[in-house]
């Protein structure tokens, strides 16, 4: 079995729930999301619907949220990386030093990455919003033996040969996640345009 791997275009839907249908997403969320409904909660004392009704919203409301799945994965990951000491050095000395080669940076312990996201829905009657509903999403990279390259203070390529994954997209206000999937990827990207290193002191570098 190959390890599957993270490109600039992957999302975090392919990479951690593969390419399974909305329908059947959908149908394992709706199993566990509060007893009393999520649509009905929300419309309680607003909206009187009769309950297929209120299923299909439902419905409607965690297939917009798998939607919030499609995003990049390559964003938060080099948001994360960003923020280690070594390459903020690295950062430092190849704008200090704008002829030198590119700095690989070497990241030797075990690094992991968090990012947490809170996307919501809104819930709109004749173009007025009634409710919204919102949704968290966390990201888990777990890094090990992962190679970047450095240039004039931004990360220009990564090469992690394992890197474990876990994504839950979750309901605020309720404990049991709707979706948690947690894998193993490789990362081979190639960043472009670069991703600037934040450096203290020293203003952002246009691409």
């Amino acid at each position: 079995m190959t390890t599957p791997e993270l490109t600039d275009r992957t999302t975090v839907r392919s990479m951690a729930f593969g390419y399974g249908s909305n329908e059947a997403h959908v149908a394992e969320m709706l199993t566990r999301i509060p007893r009393g409904g999520i649509a009905e909660a929300k419309l309680s004392g607003r909206r009187t619907l009769p309950q297929p009704a209120f299923r299909l919203l439902n419905s409607r409301i965690l297939e917009t949220a798998l939607g919030f799945l499609d995003e990049s994965l390559s964003g938060p990951l080099l948001a994360g990386l960003g923020k280690y000491q070594a390459l903020t050095k690295a950062a430092q000395d190849t704008l200090s030093q704008p002829q030198k080669p590119e700095v690989m940076v070497t990241l030797i312990d075990p690094y992991e990455i968090k990012s947490l996201q809170q996307p919501s829905v809104g819930l709109v009657v004749d173009d007025a919003e009634i409710a919204r509903v919102t949704f968290e999403i966390s990201l888990v990279f777990g890094l090990f033996e992962t190679a970047v390259a450095v240039r004039r203070g931004a990360i220009e390529s990564v090469v992690a040969d394992a890197c474990s994954l876990a994504v839950t997209l979750s309901l605020v206000g309720w404990s049991e996640p709707l979706l948690k999937r947690q894998g193993q990827l490789r990362v081979r990207l190639r960043v472009d345009p670069p991703v600037p290193i934040p450096v203290p002191g020293r203003p952002p570098r246009s691409p």
